[in-house]
């Protein structure tokens, strides 16, 4: 089809006013466009121009499917393409974000900040990614647009992208696996990463650097010796020997339990709590190992200790929890009344009592 015949068609689409008779109209013309790769430059620009027209005059629908046949195209008619990355509607300009080559990093940038987080999204899931682009994603994007572009293995991340990746990750535990999981993440990073994650994401840490090296290598080493550590059967029968001769010429108390959770003592802080709250050893233990924290918040709350004993007790039993979650459990500590507490923990006895019955 000459360059003639093609306006030619395009004036009587658009003159016509026919929605259906545009639509058709692309589709001959974009099928045709495919048909080769050998169209020099100076027919491409023909091509690009019909392509403007038509675009100007179509609704998202129409827009949305030339763009997801045009996006794979390495020499596609470069306005048109930028015109359709810029769309405001993320279902038109989403393909061209996510896999057309010919958008520069100063587009995408364009595009992010012009946008919204469905147009972010988009450009997250690109082959590759500069850390000028990261940057922006990271700081602008919302949670799944941050953990899209964390687990993209072509995304390149600055020092500055990757300390808010890790700072977003104290609240978000699956954020914190695809940061810690990355094998280009700093050491450092890492182990911060590491101090927040809960016990299972550690696990998983560990499995995703089989072959690590260097710091990185040790950093592991220490997570997977901790973990062993923390599997290993609890000899609560030492613990109670300890307890008693601790108590011999005194009450237990709050100082006790600060001094075990301090000194990770976990088999000592269970036979305090156990005869402080005067319930069975093995419903202190499921308190305390409980991966949410409320029933050991409701044992130390019914003892009325401190939010600073509370902490320690539950980072120690627990593993150290994110920075969102442990103000949570403050926030809760502080509004659970005593007198509450105690009455919760009735239940415990008297379930416990049952049992041994």
């Amino acid at each position: 089809m000459r360059a003639g015949t093609l306006i030619q068609e395009l004036e009587s689409a658009i003159s016509s006013g026919s929605a259906d008779r545009r639509v058709e109209t692309l589709r001959r013309i974009t099928a045709l466009f495919l048909r080769s790769s050998d169209y020099t430059n100076d027919q491409i620009d023909v091509f690009d121009d019909v392509f403007i027209r038509l675009v100007n005059s179509l609704e998202s629908q129409a827009r949305a499917e030339l763009a997801g046949r045009l996006a794979p195209i390495a020499t596609g008619p470069a306005r048109t393409i930028r015109k359709l990355a810029f769309d405001q509607d993320a279902l038109v300009a989403g393909p061209i974000l996510t896999h057309s080559s010919q958008l520069s990093d100063d587009d995408l940038i364009q595009a992010a900040r012009g946008g919204g987080q469905d147009h972010m999204l988009a450009i997250s899931q690109r082959r590759s990614l500069s850390e000028s682009i990261t940057d922006i994603l990271v700081e602008c994007g919302d949670q799944h647009v941050v953990r899209s572009v964390a687990r993209n293995d072509g995304a390149r991340f600055s020092e500055t992208g990757f300390g808010e990746l890790v700072k977003k990750s104290k609240v978000d535990s699956q954020l914190a696996e695809h940061v810690g999981s990355r094998k280009d993440i700093p050491v450092q990073h890492l182990r911060t990463i590491i101090s927040n994650a809960t016990a299972e994401v550690q696990r998983k840490l560990v499995a995703a650097h089989p072959n690590a090296g260097g710091e990185i290598r040790k950093v592991l080493q220490d997570i997977v010796g901790k973990l062993d550590h923390q599997a290993k059967p609890r000899d609560y029968e030492a613990a109670k020997l300890r307890v008693q001769n601790l108590t011999r010429s005194r009450s237990l108390g709050e100082p006790d339990i600060q001094a075990f959770a301090r000194t990770g003592s976990f088999e000592d802080m269970v036979v305090g709590l156990s005869k402080l709250c005067k319930i069975p050893l093995e419903a202190a233990e499921r308190a305390l190992l409980n991966s949410c924290p409320d029933e050991a918040l409701m044992l130390l709350k019914s003892l009325n200790y401190s939010w600073a004993t509370a902490r320690g007790v539950i980072q120690i039993a627990g593993g150290q929890l994110p920075a969102g979650e442990l103000d949570a459990a403050a926030t809760a500590y502080a509004e659970l009344r005593a007198s509450t507490a105690q009455r919760m923990l009735r239940f415990v006895q008297v379930s416990g009592s049952q049992t041994k019955a």
